[in-house]
């Protein structure tokens, strides 16, 4: 008679994960992009608004390519928004590498053709390292000059903005309000109220009139527990001995 253990092990659920394309916002910071693609977005408006009456996942799918086109044409895919400091040399540098990695993976690394083009691989990676480097410099630089020239001509909320950059402390500014019974308000005036509210119930406190002291109790003198007289000289001196070499005294001694 055979006798054994099974566990059965359920099987991961993968999901298929859908990276939606980032576009190139910073763009919108020039005012010709700006009336380009406010101009843009009106002729495809226009020419969705006049179509044939159909559903509404057709109509949206219209309407999300149209989008797309737009911002594919005026502003184009984000190049990794989140290392905007890295210049133009070195993402040539980087991309370079990454050619140089697809050369090595198609050759054999024991040969002599694969060992040279480790050295130029590991070369390369040391140059790019260098480059990355002398932009972050660059670009920590200039946000230092810039935190001191708004420091120069008293713009505060510039400086104190730099410096949060530098620092990376960069917090949510925005905070919702929200009621005693915890909703979220949205329009103005009634954050306006609930401010009203809240500093009323914080600063308004009972306090007697002017004139008029309030009457206090004098309460006994207690005996403290413990003893006030003045420390004798063995107490002073293990106490020094106890105590560690930089540090304070401890305050145990009685």
């Amino acid at each position: 008679m055979i006798m054994g253990i099974l566990r059965i092990k359920v099987q991961k659920v993968r999901r298929k994960v859908t990276n939606r394309k980032k576009y190139n916002l910073k763009k919108l910071e020039d005012s010709d992009c700006q009336r380009t693609v406010k101009a843009k977005l009106r002729e495809g408006a226009s020419s969705i608004r006049y179509k044939v009456p159909e559903d509404i996942e057709e109509k949206w799918e219209r309407i999300k390519t149209a989008f797309q086109d737009i911002c594919e044409s005026t502003l184009g895919s984000e190049n990794n928004a989140n290392k905007e400091w890295i210049s133009d040399n070195t993402w040539k540098l980087i991309e370079r590498r990454k050619q140089m990695k697809g050369r090595i993976c198609a050759v054999h690394t024991r040969t002599r053709k694969g060992k040279e083009l480790e050295k130029e691989y590991a070369a390369l990676s040391k140059e790019v390292n260098r480059s990355t480097r002398r932009d972050y410099r660059t670009y920590v630089d200039s946000i230092a000059n810039e935190a001191q020239t708004a420091a120069n001509q008293g713009n505060i909320k510039g400086m104190f903005n730099s410096i949060r950059w530098l620092t990376n402390n960069i917090r949510q500014t925005t905070v919702p309000i929200r009621d005693k019974e915890g909703k979220t308000i949205t329009s103005i005036e009634g954050q306006i109220q609930r401010w009203k509210e809240y500093l009323e119930e914080i600063l308004n406190t009972s306090t007697p009139p002017i004139g008029e002291e309030e009457t206090v109790s004098p309460s006994p003198t207690a005996e403290l527990p413990i003893s006030i007289r003045p420390p004798s000289k063995r107490e002073i001196v293990d106490a020094i001995k106890t105590a560690k070499i930089g540090k304070a005294g401890s305050d145990n001694s009685s």
